[in-house]
C-alpha cells in the first residue's frame, strides 16, 4: 500500500509521508504509536498479533509488551478523544490488534482537500423548446445552479 493511505473516521492517514490529520488538522503522535497505526492500517482491517506489532514497531529489539500496550493506550487516547462508546483500535484477546473502519485512499486523495482548488463550470442549456419565449427556463435553471452550488 505505499504511496497511499487510509481514512477512519474523521482520521486521514498518509502512509508515505506518515502523517495522521483529524478534520484537516495535523494529529501529533509519538513514533512508536504512529508505527503501530501504520501497521494496523495496512493490515486493511484484520487482526495485527502482538509478535507482528513487536517486530514492525521494535525491530531486533527485546521489548516487553506493557511497551505496546502503553503505546496502543496512548494512541487510543488520542484517536478516541470526545468519542464515547466507539473505539478505532479493538483489542482482540490473546491475538493481536485491529484497526475497524479502514478505507484506503490513493496518495493523490489522501491530502486532496489541502492541497488541490477545485472548480466547476455550469454551462449553458439549450432550449430545446420550440417556443422561443421559453428560453428563460434555461437561462433560469443555469442561475438557479450556479447560485446553489456557489452555497457549497
Amino acid at each position: 500500500m505505499a504511496g497511499g493511505g487510509v481514512r477512519f473516521g474523521p482520521f486521514q492517514l498518509d502512509l508515505a509521508e506518515r502523517k495522521l490529520s483529524r478534520d484537516g488538522n495535523t494529529v501529533r503522535l509519538g513514533g512508536r504509536a504512529l508505527d503501530i497505526l501504520c501497521a494496523l492500517a495496512e493490515a486493511d482491517g484484520a487482526v495485527v498479533t502482538k509478535d507482528a506489532l513487536m517486530a514492525a514497531v521494535w525491530p531486533g529489539q527485546i521489548v516487553e509488551e506493557n511497551a505496546m500496550q502503553a503505546q496502543v493506550s496512548a494512541l487510543r487516547k488520542t484517536l478516541d478523544e470526545g468519542r464515547v462508546g466507539h473505539d478505532f483500535i479493538v483489542t482482540v484477546p490473546g491475538r493481536g490488534y485491529r484497526l475497524i473502519g479502514v478505507v484506503h485512499v490513493s496518495s493523490r486523495h489522501v491530502n486532496a482537500g489541502a492541497t488541490e482548488n477545485r472548480s466547476i463550470a455550469v454551462l449553458p442549456f439549450q432550449s430545446l423548446s420550440s417556443d422561443p419565449e421559453q428560453e428563460y427556463f434555461a437561462d433560469g435553471m443555469v442561475e438557479d445552479i450556479i447560485a446553489a452550488l456557489s452555497r457549497i
